[in-house]
């Protein structure tokens, strides 16, 4: 059986959105969505419980979901050149 363990859309161009589906990956451990002006992630990336590694860097994130907390694995968290409040 195959299991999606690592997702990448670097640089992707144009405004992204990452839908709510992204929690249908319950084995997914690395999620790299660097420079993608995304200005918000969905509050469905909390129940992303195997997720590791998270970089969201060069976007434009204002915030980050509560439901982050969620996110029991995650060892690395790179936001980075955002405008984070």
């Amino acid at each position: 059986m195959f299991v999606l363990q690592i997702v990448c859309f670097y640089n992707s161009g144009g405004k992204q959105v990452i839908p709510d589906s992204i929690a249908s990956l319950e084995n997914l451990e690395e999620l790299h969505l660097s420079s993608n002006l995304l200005e918000s992630l969905p509050d469905s990336i909390g129940l992303l419980f195997s997720l590791k590694i998270l970089d969201v860097s060069g976007n434009k994130l204002v915030t980050l979901p509560d439901s982050i907390c969620h996110c029991r694995s995650l060892v690395e968290l790179d936001a980075g050149f955002n405008t984070l409040s």
